[in-house]
């Protein structure tokens, strides 16, 4: 802790805000203007921290936007490096959620804040890597004027990280798009982390939640969301359009930028106070469909054959289980329908079937039963003679023999520092 004396001789520290895993955010008075600032406080021993603030200082240095936390001073003092940004009484956007959702209006009003701070940075080669409501900062209760802060985490797009070991993930597991494990950061990966903070600006809570990190990351690759209008049924149907495009599992499906997707939501709104409720979330611009009429001298049989060929394969697409169900269903009507029929092809047809028992023959050459002894023969009819007939060879059977342990039923067993400027949640 530092003592209550001037930061370079400048800032007085006046209240703790929050300490997280890699610094420490404080209100302080700028003695030279006057005016309340947000410091934040990272100690020197902390070396990967100390690269993180550097980092952030480079690259909020570089964006300079209406809707980007600028950087008032930065420098160091005693044993800490230290960050001044403006401070933002109304706190963050995590805080105000705590108190519920949003109106529609509210999200639209901060999403477009957000994409367009996001959108300038992608435009600029830098991906923020940590999109989440503690990391935007209310400038009025109102939700008029935003800031996204807190750029410790961003990187260079298509920069290697020199801080984060191989094979780290970095991020909150809770706005991590599932691609992540298997490919570096990209604007589509910061579309979805978007994707996830507008599903939780309108529903108040996230779409997947877990007791560690990694079961949240996981649901996140696994899981689809539930429609955010389940939790809040005021949600229409063209918004949840756009948000459930934005947390597609496959980023081609995605928007193509952050920019688009706010644009998106914005027409949404728009088509609702028109009465026209139509999906902009694909409006995409098609030619004209052109259908040219051939004659064809094709054979009807031909086509039916090709039709059979296609529900063929659409039956083998069905899977295993469902085939295999399909066979155990067909195969007595399949066999009945033969024997029912006067005209069979004059080679026997031999039909192997292990779900029913023994293979059964079936031919078309007479057979004259063996009469039982204890029944009376029965005649047979004049419309049999060429009728076929079914000899089944029934293995025989053991009397009082005691099964096999091969036999027995087999069991399986399966079984950042975010605060309001900042901080580590």
């Amino acid at each position: 802790m530092l003592e209550q004396g001037l930061i370079a001789g400048r800032y007085r520290l006046l209240q703790f805000i929050r300490r997280g895993g890699m610094s420490e955010v404080y209100r302080a008075r700028d003695e030279q203007t006057g005016r309340d600032v947000a410091i934040k406080l990272v100690s020197i021993e902390k070396e990967e921290c100390a690269k993180r603030l550097q980092r952030e200082i480079k690259m909020m240095s570089r964006l300079r936007h209406p809707h980007i936390l600028p950087i008032l001073d930065f420098g160091s003092y005693e044993d800490y490096y230290f960050l001044v940004t403006p401070y933002m009484k109304r706190g963050n956007l995590r805080e105000r959620l705590s108190r519920g959702a949003l109106t529609l209006e509210e999200v639209g009003s901060i999403l477009e804040q957000v994409a367009s701070a996001l959108h300038f940075a992608h435009k600029h080669g830098i991906l923020h890597r940590d999109i989440k409501p503690s990391n935007i900062l209310l400038d009025d209760d109102t939700n008029v004027h935003i800031y996204l802060c807190d750029f410790g985490l961003a990187k260079l797009l298509g920069e290697g990280s020199d801080i984060t070991q191989t094979g780290c993930l970095v991020g909150t597991p809770e706005y991590m798009a599932p691609e992540l494990a298997y490919k570096p950061e990209s604007v589509s990966s910061e579309v979805y982390a978007l994707g996830v903070l507008l599903y939780q600006m309108l529903t108040g809570r996230l779409p997947f939640t877990g007791g560690t990190p990694l079961s949240i990351y996981w649901k996140h690759i696994r899981e689809y969301a539930v429609p955010p209008s389940i939790h809040n049924p005021v949600i229409p149907p063209v918004v949840e359009a756009v948000v459930l495009r934005a947390l597609e599992k496959d980023p081609a499906k995605r928007f193509r930028n952050v920019e688009l997707m706010a644009q998106a939501y914005t027409g949404a709104l728009r088509s609702m106070e028109a009465g026209q409720e139509e999906d902009v979330s694909r409006q995409i611009t098609l030619p004209p469909a052109q259908v040219t009429l051939h004659k064809t001298t094709r054979p009807l049989v031909e086509t039916q054959s090709r039709s059979w060929m296609y529900q063929a394969g659409h039956v083998a697409r069905m899977g295993l289980v469902g085939v295999a169900a399909a066979a155990l269903f067909a195969a007595p009507l399949t066999l009945g329908f033969a024997l029912a029929h006067h005209e069979l092809p004059n080679n026997p047809i031999f039909a192997s079937a292990p779900f029913f028992g023994s293979p059964v023959q079936v031919s078309n050459q007479p057979h004259t039963p063996t009469p039982s002894p204890t029944a009376t023969p029965t005649p047979p009819a004049k419309s049999a003679k060429n009728r076929p007939y079914i000899k089944v060879n029934k293995p025989p059977v053991k009397v009082d023999e005691e099964p096999s342990p091969s036999s027995q039923g087999r069991h399986g067993h399966g079984h950042g520092h975010k605060g309001k400027h900042g901080g580590d949640d």
